[in-house]
């Protein structure tokens, strides 16, 4: 992440094995104990990894959150199991072009989310007409081809802004 939140690297890339069983484990937890007083639901849970490397959890929502639509689109997209076999790279507020400009970059430079190759970049949110920002989810099979696709569409988008600009 960014100084400021950003986005999201789905799943962790950097999480050591035994830190990404025990923050499992221990959001299951959370959640069985909401289940336990009668939650019913979606929940979130949030944690951070201290200096010691300690995982500390710093709330957990009953609700739809900030990656919910992601896993969603996720799921549909990939399966339910997409967490063991691709990487997710989000980005918001990203600058870009009106949503059709941008439908026809991102076709032109082959970038655009393939079912049979799944693999490519989605837009999750279109915020172009407001903002002139996108948030996109880049997948991949693995952490690299998720950074390229990601890394050519940042391309193509910093081309297309040079263009409206000039």
């Amino acid at each position: 992440m960014s100084p400021l939140w950003s986005g999201f690297e789905i799943p962790a890339q950097g999480l050591p094995a035994a830190q990404h069983a025990r923050l499992c484990a221990d959001a299951q937890q959370l959640a069985v104990l909401a289940q336990r007083v009668g939650y019913h639901g979606l929940i979130n849970c949030d944690a951070i990894i201290d200096q010691h490397g300690e995982i500390l959890f710093t709330e957990f929502n009953g609700r739809a959150g900030g990656c919910t639509h992601i896993d969603i689109i996720a799921r549909r997209l990939l399966g339910e199991d997409y967490l063991r076999n691709y990487v997710l790279l989000t980005q918001n507020a990203v600058k870009s072009p009106a949503f059709s400009k941008l439908l026809t970059l991102l076709a032109d430079a082959s970038l655009l989310f393939c079912r049979d190759r799944r693999a490519g970049i989605i837009v999750a949110q279109d915020n172009t007409a407001v903002t002139g920002t996108i948030e996109y989810i880049a997948i991949g099979r693995d952490h690299d081809e998720a950074l390229d696709y990601e890394h050519r569409l940042q391309v193509a988008l910093d081309n297309a802004n040079k263009l409206v600009t000039v």
